[in-house]
């Protein structure tokens, strides 16, 4: 026969299943700890702490209820805070042990960045750029989360209240890969770096739980991590002071611990003023969603908090504008209860103020249609349509363009109206920044827009914005006002007009392209149009080819130059011209114009996958320019390579609201 089988109890309340713990019967005690697993919440946590003096099976019974799952998790905080230190003890070991279960290596101390950062690699090709102007610490790694990519999460000590930078005489702009980056940042805001360990990714990346801490010099760390993060809970719950709660939920919800977010949604949603939700927000705009978060009536209530809280538009409130926006992009258009934000969206455009109106088009420009396609949905093109054409913000017209273009407006026909744009410069010079830049005037061409007539540029508009707006013209058939807009030089003028004349190869487009070269011509500028028709392509330009590499060296410009450089890429001249910029490297009274085209080359070639042929020419240009060139730890591979990889903070402004 077998073991008879131990009765079943039914427990009438906490306080009898607690003094259970304490039974004759194994049975029974088990019975009592899986009864307490199911039925215990964070306002029986007196009851807790009075049962601790029971006995020690109490207290291991207790710790492995509380730090068994994270459903326990704001009970295990009620007990941190807990007036007894034995309630403490018990809530400290609940969550040590929930941490722990999520990333094992937590149980270790934070280590040195300079002792580890060899291990770790940066993203191969990627410089980072940063304007540190005045700007907090915090403003800081808002900028950094803004480009993404980073190899590890960077973190300020929630205990650090006010980290400025050394103040220096000239804009603190900082440039180069993330670990240069980082240690600077460390030296510009005279703190160090600490990595808090977590588990291995593979391949030894870092994984789960892994994150670089940001500490004011002269601290030190004695305990492990996990002890670290639960100081970071204490600072959240302690009363009476908002700004130490938002630093510490922050830090918690960047340490990317699943269930420290789920406490803090659980915060938000029993109390919607509660300083947590900067970090929900900064957690969401990294797929990191909360269900307290991420429901229709919560969202909305966030955006109409944060439009009626502008009348002075402080530094948290446009970094919380960013947050939400890129939140709400990352969430898409359907909430997790499948409500449909779009509606409401669109609705509030009109009587929002600026910045609001710029957080519901970044959103709408990140979501689809809420049924069908859009062509079927003309109220939501009209209202893309009229936020895009009212002056305002360039931030806020761009996100307008962005949806526009995501809703797929249909092509305009050749014979279809345009309308004028007004005040379109401030979104052209904004529009430079984007990695997108090149695409917005075919979006403008394409959505109808076209200049307003006698527009001209103001006094400090750039030459690269001053380029969109020839693309636009030419583009748009306009071929009269791009040649008055052309500029008199021959190099600002290639500069300018030669990327669109190549988008205007294509057969649809040709007879504009010929009609400018001509009006060019007319105009006496024969030359540039030459320099134009040296791009590969239909109507290159062979003859002025021959020419200007027969031409004596001596009398080149440094715009004959550049086209030998282009010419030196691919196409029937590529060996001669790679030959001539060799010969002209070696030579020390041609070498500074046969520098210049160098970089164009460069990039040309592994733009074209050619990264044999780079390497071969980048040879013959290092043994014609000699070792002393560079000097002993560079070479103009090295300087090229830099040149090559272009910031990758532009082209994030459209997730952040400017502080102008």
């Amino acid at each position: 026969m077998g073991r008879p089988q131990a009765s079943r109890v039914e427990f009438q309340s906490v306080p009898h299943a607690l003094a259970s713990l304490e039974a004759p019967s194994r049975s029974l005690r088990t019975q009592a700890q899986d009864w307490l697993d199911e039925h215990l919440l964070p306002e029986h946590t007196p009851l807790l702490v009075e049962a601790l003096s029971a006995g020690a099976e109490t207290e291991r019974r207790l710790a492995l209820i509380i730090g068994g799952r994270d459903h326990h998790f704001a009970l295990a905080v009620a007990l941190l805070s807990s007036p007894l230190a034995r309630g403490q003890a018990l809530g400290r070991e609940a969550l040590i042990a929930r941490y722990l279960d999520w990333n094992p290596e937590g149980s270790r101390l934070p280590q040195s960045w300079s002792a580890v950062r060899g291990r770790l690699s940066d993203p191969p090709g990627e410089s980072v750029s940063i304007d540190l102007t005045g700007a907090h610490l915090v403003e800081v790694i808002d900028q950094l989360d803004r480009l993404g990519g980073a190899p590890l999460p960077l973190l300020v000590d929630p205990r650090w209240t006010n980290p400025l930078p050394i103040q220096h005489s000239s804009p603190g702009v900082l440039e180069g890969s993330w670990s240069l980056i980082f240690n600077r940042l460390a030296r510009q805001y005279r703190g160090k770096l600490m990595l808090l360990p977590g588990t291995d990714a593979g391949q030894g990346s870092p994984g789960a739980g892994s994150m670089l801490l940001m500490v004011p010099l002269g601290v030190e760390f004695p305990s492990p991590s996990a002890e670290i993060l639960v100081d970071w809970i204490k600072l959240v719950q302690r009363p009476h002071d908002r700004e130490s709660n938002r630093r510490g939920a922050m830090a918690l919800a960047r340490s990317g611990w699943p269930g420290a977010l789920v406490w803090l949604g659980e915060r938000f949603a029993a109390d919607a003023s509660s300083p947590v939700l900067d970090a929900l927000l900064d957690a969401a705009a990294r797929g990191r969603w909360c269900g307290a978060l991420d429901r229709r009536e919560a969202l909305l209530g966030v955006l109409a908090e944060l439009e009626g809280g502008l009348e002075v538009e402080s530094g948290a409130a446009w970094m919380r504008a960013g947050r939400l926006a890129r939140a709400l992009r990352a969430l898409g258009s359907v909430t997790k209860e499948g409500s449909s934000l779009v509606p409401d969206l669109v609705a509030g455009l009109a009587t929002a103020k600026e910045i609001g109106q710029w957080v519901r088009l970044e959103a709408l420009a990140a979501m689809a249609s809420p049924v069908g396609s859009s062509v079927e949905h003309p109220e939501l093109i009209a209202a893309a349509r009229a936020a895009l054409a009212r002056p305002g913000h360039p931030a806020r017209r761009m996100a307008a363009m962005t949806w526009l273009n995501r809703l797929g407006a249909p092509a305009l026909g050749p014979d279809a109206k345009t309308e004028p744009l007004a005040d379109p410069w401030p979104l052209l010079e904004w529009g430079v920044h984007l990695p997108s830049a090149h695409f917005i005037p075919k979006a403008l061409v394409r959505q109808g827009w076209r200049p307003p007539e006698e527009s001209r540029p103001g006094p400090g508009t750039s030459s690269s914005a001053q380029i969109l707006y020839m693309h636009w013209l030419l583009l748009g058939g306009e071929v009269e006002r791009a040649l008055k807009a052309a500029p008199e030089e021959d190099s600002a003028l290639l500069e300018m007009v030669a990327m669109v004349l190549d988008d205007l190869r294509r057969e649809d487009a040709l007879e504009v392209r010929e009609r400018f070269l001509q009006g060019l011509r007319d105009l006496g500028r024969g030359v540039a149009v030459g320099h134009l028709e040296l791009h590969p392509g239909p109507g290159f330009n062979r003859p002025f080819a021959e020419q200007l590499l027969d031409s004596e060296a001596s009398r080149r410009s440094p715009l004959d130059w550049s086209s030998i450089g282009m010419l030196a890429v691919r196409g029937p001249f590529q060996e001669q011209a790679q030959d001539l910029l060799v010969n002209a490297l070696a030579d020390p009274r041609l070498r500074v114009n046969a520098l210049q085209p160098l970089q164009e080359v460069w990039a040309g070639m592994l733009g074209d996958r050619e990264d044999k042929m780079a390497d071969e020419f980048m040879g013959r240009v290092e043994e014609a320019l000699g070792p002393q060139a560079f000097g002993p730890q560079s070479s103009i591979r090295d300087i090229l390579e830099i040149s090559r990889n272009k910031s990758v903070a532009l082209g994030k402004r459209d997730v952040a609201w400017p502080r102008d």
